[in-house]
């Protein structure tokens, strides 16, 4: 609830802003350097398996300013930026999902496995923010809501494990649309054969080949956060600026997180409710009319 009242209040601002005679504009455009920020997956003896590095983004879009006095006011962007991050993940003991090549049914090989996967997420981001000047120096902060509108993460599975008895190593493609790809989905399926069944695993692993339906996509629709920015103008319009932002809801749909370390006791996916929230550094180009 207190979420929906701070986007409607964003919103009537945004158009108190279009709508002002002390409107002005301009656009900007910057790198993103991104983090993901959340709890790692461990093992039975508590040892972290899970990594998180940065990754490359970048953001483009339009300024929207509202001046109270020479010196103060209140500013708006229409953002198109990437979020995102790297994540590793290693165990020596963790599962590997096949399909039967009959039934499609699941079936569990043991092994080591390593997922090495760098996600991009796209939002339409409108932040509003207070901003302050001093001569060439401004300080801008305030809160930024965000529209996911394109949601994808590429990198590679590695497993080296036994099924039934039968050796099992596998190197996997990530290249994951979550918005686009179904359960159960995967591209050349790489075949096995035990001798008594033949099962699979895809050669290019898309999103949800591990469920066997998809209620949603892994990702939630709406990101908000917090950004604030540092500019030094060179004239009137030309400004470079440093910024951070730091994401404040969890961006997973907690019925479609699975964990990658374990299965329970049928051999089912344990899922995760845990907060996992975006961040980046950002650098900034931009002109102001």
């Amino acid at each position: 609830m207190k979420q929906r009242i701070v986007y409607i209040a964003i919103l009537l601002l945004w158009i108190t802003l279009v709508r002002s005679q002390s409107f002005s504009g301009g656009f900007k455009a910057g790198y993103n350097i991104n983090y993901w920020e959340g709890p790692s997956i461990v093992n039975a003896n508590g040892e972290e398996l899970e990594s998180f590095n940065t990754a490359n983004g970048f953001h483009v879009g339009a300024i929207l300013n509202f001046e109270i006095v020479d010196y103060f006011g209140l500013r708006s962007y229409v953002l198109f930026t990437q979020r995102g991050g790297n994540i590793q993940f290693d165990s020596e003991d963790s599962y590997l999902i096949m399909r039967d090549v009959e039934s499609d049914e699941r079936q569990v090989a043991r092994g080591s496995k390593r997922i090495s996967l760098t996600l991009s997420n796209s939002y339409v981001e409108i932040p509003l923010m207070l901003y302050g000047k001093y001569g060439k120096f401004e300080i801008t902060f305030g809160p930024s809501l965000g529209i996911l509108v394109a949601s994808t993460a590429n990198g590679s599975i590695n497993f080296d494990g036994d099924y039934r008895r039968e050796p099992v190593e596998l190197r996997s493609n990530i290249d994951h649309q979550y918005y686009r790809d179904d359960a159960r989905e995967g591209e050349r399926p790489i075949v096995i054969n035990t001798g008594l069944e033949r099962v699979q695993f895809p050669e290019t692993h898309l999103a949800y080949f591990e469920f066997d339906e998809k209620e949603e996509s892994l990702y939630t629709v709406v990101n908000f956060g917090l950004m604030g920015e540092f500019n030094f103008f060179f004239n009137k319009g030309l400004f470079v600026g440093v910024g951070y932002y730091y994401g404040f809801n969890d961006i997973t749909n907690s019925s479609m997180d699975a964990d990658w370390q374990e299965l329970d006791g049928d051999n089912q996916l344990i899922l995760r409710d845990d907060e996992d929230t975006l961040a980046a550094l950002q650098l900034s180009v931009g002109f102001r009319f």
